[in-house]
């Protein structure tokens, strides 16, 4: 039984018990006020000689009793109703969001797979792959080596792909599911290539403006602060 099942048997359970206490006191009245108000009087002040007929007096004192009662229960029953949409709209906005979000976990995958298959295409020298990325980045930016326009390109293609995966991953709100995602590009990526890179080019003091290494600099320093971001997130729903 899930979280919303437990809420609705609950207010059901509620309503059902003070259902039970506007009936029985209904119940009560109707049997027993008639027979009281029909005693003879306790007080000198209150008589019942002019009532007119039994009947009339019974259903005169009775049915203001009976329309509370009604009144309650049809309120208890509305009350639950309202309770039970409430309930059934809350799921129903949960629901979309899990769907949501897992077509965007969906779109991480696809992203992440892209991501890797441009990095495996990189050779720098004789060096492949994450090793060469990792060695292009830091000649750029640290050694202010000059690269081709076209590496260029694919170099800064696969950073704002980083960044377009860690943006994804920031919209989610089902924590298991960002809590994979971040872990797998953490160990796949950001270990392995950007965290080294980063921490030299911090140490870097000035980079000049309108560069390549400036620009492979900055999308380095988005891409760790929305790793940042996202992991104080993970932190705080703890």
């Amino acid at each position: 039984m899930d979280k919303f099942e437990q809420e609705l048997l609950d207010n059901q359970t509620k309503h059902r018990r003070w259902a039970k206490y506007a009936l029985f006191g209904g119940v009560f009245l109707l049997v027993f006020t008639p027979f009281i108000f029909t005693r003879t009087a306790w007080f000198d002040w209150i008589v019942f000689k002019d009532t007119g007929a039994i009947g009339d007096t019974i259903g005169g004192i009775t049915a203001p009793f009976l329309n509370l009662a009604g009144a309650v229960l049809i309120y208890l029953s509305f009350s639950q109703q309202m309770e039970a949409n409430k309930i059934q709209f809350n799921a129903l906005k949960d629901d979309k969001i899990e769907k949501r979000d897992l077509q965007i976990y969906n779109i991480c995958e696809q992203l992440t797979e892209e991501i890797q298959n441009d990095i495996l295409r990189i050779k720098h020298y004789n060096l492949k792959g994450f090793v060469g990325l990792k060695d292009i980045l830091n000649d750029t930016i640290i050694l202010d080596s000059e690269i081709g326009d076209d590496t260029l390109d694919h170099i800064t293609s696969i950073l704002l792909k980083n960044k377009l995966l860690l943006n994804r991953i920031n919209t989610i709100k089902e924590r298991e599911y960002k809590q994979i995602l971040l872990q797998k590009y953490t160990i796949d990526y950001y270990q392995k290539i950007f965290r080294t890179t980063i921490i030299n080019e911090l140490k870097k003091d000035n980079i000049e403006s309108g560069t390549i290494n400036y620009h492979l600099a900055k999308l380095l320093r988005s891409i760790a602060k929305l790793h940042e971001i996202i992991e104080e997130d993970l932190l705080a729903t703890l």
